[in-house]
Order: structure tokens, then C-alpha cells, then sequence
């Protein structure tokens, strides 16, 4: 089987990027009505998360990009015209997917496509939540994992 080309696909006419603010002014627009979504900076970007699992990044250059478990929805959206792998430097991050820069304004399909990335990330784990106090870092275990006392002999 050949290898998969890296980066983005030369087939394609490239858009310009929509500017930053409209993109997550139509990504939240996309997201409205799904439960738990939380957005937060990260890096310098926009990430959206649910259940403290992030699932979309709203890149600095322009793109929106996905995170999928390997599946059919990863496959599927790799394979639309104009969407790209998601590489930092050399590093390529192999769940996540840069979407197309047309279907940025097609709300319909951003939504779908969104809703998928939602999805799987409302089936993994929830994180743990971190507190700071003092200065130092405290993770808030759930009551399962707190160790009981030692019994007293």
C-alpha cells in the first residue's frame, strides 16, 4: 500500500483563510444547542472542549481543526477536497484534521462535521479538573481514587 501524502493536498485551489474572529463567530454558530461545550484559549488559539476533552482548534492561520479517534469520521474527513493533515513543524498530530477552507462558510456541513468531533470527544474519559491554590498545583481526584486511611492495629 502506498504512503499517504503528508501535508495539504495540491489538487486543489487554495482559499484564503477566513479571518479569525468570523471563523469562530461561524464555528460557534455551528456548535449552538450541543451540550457541554466550553471554549478556552489555548496556545494562543480558540480550542472547544466538552467533558474537558478538547475536540476543535480554531488554528492562527486560518483553518479549523478537528480531532477524531481513528475512524471512519477521521478517514472521511482527511478525504474532503482541500482538507489537510494538521503538522506542527515536523510533528504531525495523526488525530487531527485541518478542515477544508471552503467549507468554512457553508454552516450546514460545519455544523455536521463539528457534531462528529463533539461527539467523539463526549465518549472518552472525562479529565480531571486542576486547581491552583497558593501557587501550588492540586488535581480534585473523584472519591474513587482517594486513598482510605490505614486501619489502626
Amino acid at each position: 500500500m502506498p504512503a499517504k501524502p503528508r501535508g495539504p493536498r495540491t489538487d486543489v485551489a487554495k482559499p484564503e483563510p477566513m479571518e479569525l474572529s468570523r471563523l469562530k463567530a461561524a464555528f460557534d454558530g455551528a456548535l449552538a444547542g450541543l451540550a457541554g461545550v466550553e471554549a478556552k484559549r489555548l496556545f494562543g488559539c480558540d480550542g472547544y472542549f466538552v467533558g474537558g476533552n478538547i475536540f476543535a482548534l480554531v488554528w492562527k492561520e486560518g483553518r479549523l481543526g478537528l480531532r477524531f479517534e481513528p475512524s471512519e469520521a477521521l478517514a472521511g474527513a482527511h478525504a474532503l477536497p482541500g482538507a489537510a493533515a494538521w503538522e506542527i513543524g515536523s510533528r504531525r498530530m495523526p488525530q487531527w484534521v485541518l478542515l477544508p477552507v471552503a467549507l468554512h462558510k457553508q454552516p450546514a456541513k460545519l455544523r455536521a462535521w463539528g457534531r462528529r468531533a463533539w461527539a467523539q470527544a463526549r465518549l472518552r474519559p472525562e479529565k480531571l479538573k486542576v486547581t491552583r491554590k497558593a501557587g501550588a498545583h492540586k488535581v480534585v481526584k473523584p472519591a474513587v481514587f482517594r486513598r482510605l486511611p490505614k486501619p489502626k492495629a
